[in-house]
């Protein structure tokens, strides 16, 4: 396996969090994972490499899509537990942006984006086609890497002057500042509900209460598989939630199974680590 946490140049530090490569040949057909993203996982991914049965998604048992070789994909919010399928060698270069700058790299309001498997090629950019030839032909790493930021700068150069406000109230949410309520929210930083609710359907992709129930949900699940033995009832009250039923609701709404349901998919179906990203579950591999 090789995984790569790669840093953006210099011109692009203000919209990109890193670059990250996975090539992994994964022979057994029952690999699976799970994955929630919120917007702090946001970007786009390019499959260079899939032979054997290639990669699949599945959304509550619904849909299963196949992702194809060369085509680059938007990783946007998801808020619902997807299953991902992997058998077979599978390479791909993933580009995590900044809170913010994945709606204005595509133009488009992000709830347009929620959970949505979609193509760049659906969003009218330039040079996209020749993107993706490129970086499904790149010589290595490097040079896939480099066509890219290129295609990036050239994109945000033409767009002007960029929003900024987002960044910050995605950043203060998910680094842990503690918000109960979109009241809470609206107060601390001045606006009113429905001003809010805009910024983050333009630019997240989900309502300000549906973002803050997501936050919780994702601690919750990184404390069932870091604290396996924390009752159910310690984690309700500790994460906030108004009673078990709320818990409950709000867990199995995202993830489609209750909480005691979830634990024992850890031990009997899904290989998991703490983080539910697929770069973080395939670290598992190499141990």
């Amino acid at each position: 396996m090789n995984y790569q946490r790669l840093s953006p140049s210099k011109s692009l530090n203000h919209l990109i969090e890193f670059h990250e490569v996975v090539e992994v040949d994964i022979p057994d057909p029952r690999f699976a994972f799970l994955s929630l993203n919120h917007p702090a996982e946001q970007g786009i991914s390019i499959f260079y490499r899939l032979h054997g049965s290639g990669m699949h998604q599945q959304i509550e048992q619904e849909e299963r899509l196949a992702y194809k070789e060369g085509k680059i994909y938007i990783q946007s919010v998801s808020t619902k537990g997807t299953v991902h399928r992997v058998q077979g060698e599978v390479g791909y270069l993933r580009t995590f942006f900044k809170p913010g700058k994945l709606e204005r790299y595509l133009g488009t309001p992000l709830v347009e984006t929620t959970d949505r498997l979609l193509t760049l090629d659906e969003f009218g950019l330039n040079g996209v086609s020749e993107l993706q030839d490129q970086i499904l032909h790149g010589a290595n790493i490097k040079q896939r890497v480099a066509f890219l930021e290129r295609h990036l700068e050239g994109r945000f150069r033409s767009l002007g002057e960029e929003k900024e406000l987002i960044q910050y109230l995605t950043e203060a949410l998910a680094a842990g500042r503690v918000f109960l309520s979109v009241k809470e929210l609206c107060r601390f930083f001045g606006y009113s509900a429905r001003h809010l609710q805009r910024i983050f359907l333009d630019q997240v992709g989900i309502t300000p209460k549906r973002f803050l129930a997501m936050i919780r949900v994702k601690q919750v699940v990184q404390a069932l598989h870091s604290m396996p033995g924390r009752s159910l009832t310690d984690l309700a009250y500790e994460f906030r939630f108004s009673d078990q039923a709320h818990f409950c609701r709000e867990f199995k709404a995202f993830l489609g199974s209750s909480p005691g349901q979830y634990r024992k998919k850890i031990d009997a179906s899904f290989a998991h680590r703490n983080q539910t990203t697929f770069s973080g579950l395939l670290g598992q591999l190499q141990a």
